[in-house]
């Protein structure tokens, strides 16, 4: 019993003492957390506030950002085991504390360790022997989540917040341990829909640390005043950059191969991936960095080439770095490869040798290209005159790989017998490298040429006929060149002379002027005068001329009409046929036409026009139906039977030699070529105007297209079936 005595008296002095440490440390603790977080309220204190509020100390100016210091150690008096709540067993409810009231002392206190220094959160119940008020406390539980250790980053959520003094902003700092304070931060939370707030934490912001971090919370109120709330410790991870780095396609004809880097992992994410690159040759002096991309599978490739690594061959050093999200290059790893590389070569074979045209084609296939291709140049030269006619000609890519070149004895001086023809590759840095060589034997039996037209000016109808690839066995002592348009037959025909130009083509140009002014289509022949004196026919092409500036594509023309004729009958149906120049057959604007012409009743013959149907009548038709003058001309599809509504309306005019007018109807008759013109009629238009001699129609489905376009003929022309002249108003 007197042992029991002695043993609680040591542990009244014990407890004692101890009260006496934490009185002082309390207060040590106070004056250090001043404006940073609020001392514990002892029972008397709680006691006291009831009789004498004590006054609220404002806080005091808050450090920088980067200067924040911890709450200050506070000496707590020990505790049995049974008092700390377990960090699995759910937290009690904290209830204020009435003034005059103290905290139970069966409640238990929820502390922080951090090293060893021992914390209470404003939510933990105070030890047996202390009480808490909490009624001008600030609140909240701090929790971690989402601690992702790929990409360095966790929340720090805050709930059950509670702010007496108001509630501006929810700050959060943290730091790592390893650094202290040197990586302070002071995160702003956001207020989520639950009523929680939440920030995200980065060790890339935090000089990518790792290892232990300080989270504190503190509350912004009204009074713009810092509150310390709570703090945890969190254990942040971060995995490395890393990747898997392979070569593939190291291909020795070529000189090339591919780095191909897989399962790339970058915590602190990636910008770009690069591949510095060199060979074992002189080190570092061929270093490039090249650029990976990124493929569908996720996966980073980069081509190698010898040719940009001054073609060394043997090993090379590749490397991998990652470019993260704040421009840091960070190594990954590395590997070497060894590059072989084989000389240029190539088949070369000789093609479609045509002793009539003099030509044959020089094929190359199987390419190989060490260094690079930038062209296939194959020179070639006639035996007979040494080198003095060699041309490098530049080879054409075909489709299946290979390359073409078409060689012309006429290039060549027309010179005939053996040619060399050698093979060349032009590289990637501008190095011709020869490849392959082979001899061929080249005849020439027959004249050739080619007409080619050039500077087709539809503004001014003019047009330049270009002859290159002139020769004939008996020499040629003159090119020349007859043509003439398809108006009125060869009544404009003109021989031209064309004229020798310094690249050995022959040139000459042709003027609409100088044919009557006629457009449409045009017959260009090529004859030689040989050296013999002979003429012999060579080839014959057609070109298509306009003259905008004669007859305006589109826009009506006014010039035998007057501005009072404009808006007259005549004048708009002259205009609604310029607008349809260009309509096609199957387009959306003749369909309108065809639907047009069956949409009035009595439908002619009672037949429904099909859109594969000719369609030239229903052009007529339907641009007077749609002006509201189908009463000037009748409506039908078929020209013969309309011919019969021009003689009733008593419009009609058998004479297909006589001048029409403009808004005249013109009918014709392909079978027949000669006046008078009786046959059965085929064919119908609108007369737009009648000049020089020449009639100038608007005609629907016109030519092999099927097309709303002009056309002219001179009057009388042998086609011409006759004529109908409504009675415009």
């Amino acid at each position: 019993m007197i042992k029991g005595m002695e043993m609680r008296k040591k542990d009244f002095i014990y407890f004692a003492s101890a009260a006496v440490l934490l009185a002082a440390s309390v207060q040590v603790a106070h004056a250090d957390e001043v404006g940073v977080k609020e001392s514990a309220v002892t029972e008397s204190e709680a006691v006291t506030t009831q009789a004498s509020p004590a006054p609220v100390v404002e806080a005091k100016q808050e450090v920088g950002a980067h200067q924040y210091v911890a709450p200050a150690p506070v000496t707590e008096l020990p505790v049995t085991s049974s008092e700390v709540t377990k960090a699995d067993e759910p937290k009690e409810e904290t209830k204020p504390i009435s003034e005059g009231q103290t905290a139970p002392s069966s409640e238990s206190a929820t502390k922080s360790v951090t090293g060893t220094t021992t914390f209470y959160s404003a939510v933990s119940k105070a030890p047996s022997g202390r009480t808490v008020s909490t009624l001008n406390r600030p609140q909240g539980d701090l929790s971690i989540e989402n601690n992702n250790e790929v990409t360095g980053t966790f929340d720090a959520v805050v709930r059950n917040v509670v702010s007496p003094s108001g509630l501006k902003e929810v700050l959060i700092p943290s730091w790592s341990v390893a650094g202290w304070q040197d990586d302070l931060i002071w995160h702003k939370a956001s207020l989520q829909s639950d009523g929680s707030y939440r920030a995200t934490i980065k060790a890339s912001d935090h000089k990518n640390s790792v290892g232990q971090y300080q989270v504190h919370v503190h509350y912004l109120d009204q009074e713009n005043r810092r509150r310390y709330v709570t703090e945890t410790v969190v254990e942040v991870r971060q995995s490395k950059p890393s990747g898997t780095l392979s070569i593939e396609n190291n291909n020795s004809s070529t000189g090339t191969f591919d780095a191909v880097i897989r399962d790339v992992v970058a915590p602190n994410g990636l910008k770009e991936v690069l591949v510095p690159t060199w060979s074992d040759k002189n080190w570092q002096d061929d270093l490039i960095w090249h650029k990976a991309a990124r493929q569908s599978d996720g996966s980073y490739r980069a081509t190698i080439k010898a040719s940009d690594h001054k073609n060394d061959i043997g090993k090379y050093h590749v490397h991998v770095y990652f470019i993260d999200a704040k421009n840091h290059r960070n190594y990954v790893t590395e590997t070497i490869t060894e590059v072989r590389q084989v000389k240029p070569s190539g088949t070369l074979s000789i093609e479609n040798n045509n002793s009539s045209t003099g030509t044959f084609d020089a094929v190359v296939r199987n390419v190989v290209a060490p260094t690079g291709l930038k062209e296939v140049l194959i020179p070639s030269w006639s035996v007979e005159g040494g080198q003095d006619d060699l041309i490098w000609h530049k080879a054409v890519r075909q489709s299946d790989g290979s390359y073409r070149a078409t060689i012309k004895a006429s290039d060549h001086k027309n010179t005939l017998g053996q040619y060399q023809v050698h093979v060349h590759y032009l590289d990637q840095n501008n190095r011709r490298r020869y490849a392959t060589e082979t001899v061929v034997e080249v005849q020439k039996t027959t004249p050739t040429g080619t007409i080619t037209i050039q500077n087709n000016n539809k503004d001014n109808g003019t047009f330049d006929v270009i002859i290159s690839n002139v020769y004939s066995p008996k020499g040629v002592r003159a090119v020349q060149v007859p043509t003439w348009s398809d108006v009125n037959g060869q009544d404009d025909l003109a021989w031209y002379e064309a004229i020798r130009q310094s690249d050995g083509t022959y040139k000459l140009s042709v003027k609409a002027s100088d044919h009557k002014f006629s457009i449409g289509t045009y017959h260009v022949h090529l004859y030689y005068i040989q050296g013999d004196d002979s003429r012999v026919g060579i080839g014959a092409t057609t070109v298509q001329v306009e003259n905008k500036s004669f007859v305006t594509r589109k826009q009506l023309y006014l010039k035998h009409i007057s501005a009072r004729e404009a808006d007259s009958q005549l004048g708009r149906v002259l205009k609604a046929a310029t607008n349809l120049i260009g309509v096609e057959t199957g387009t959306p604007e003749h369909l309108k036409l065809v639907k047009d012409y069956n949409s009035v009743y009595p439908l002619p013959v009672g037949y429904p026009v099909k859109s594969t149907d000719d369609w030239c009548d229903v052009f007529v038709t339907t641009v007077f139906q749609r002006e509201g003058l189908s009463h000037l001309i009748g409506r039908e599809c078929g020209v013969e039977r309309h011919i019969q509504i021009f003689k009733n309306l008593g419009i009609w005019n058998e004479d297909g030699a006589s001048t029409p007018k403009s808004g005249d109807i013109i009918t014709f008759n392909w079978d027949q070529d000669y006046q008078q013109n009786d046959g059965w009629a085929d064919h119908i238009g609108i007369v737009e105007y009648v000049e020089n001699g020449l009639i100038h129609t608007i005609e629907g489905n016109s030519g092999e297209a099927g097309t709303v376009k002009r056309n002219v003929y001179r009057i009388g022309h042998g086609n011409i079936r006759g004529f109908a002249t409504p009675r415009y108003k």
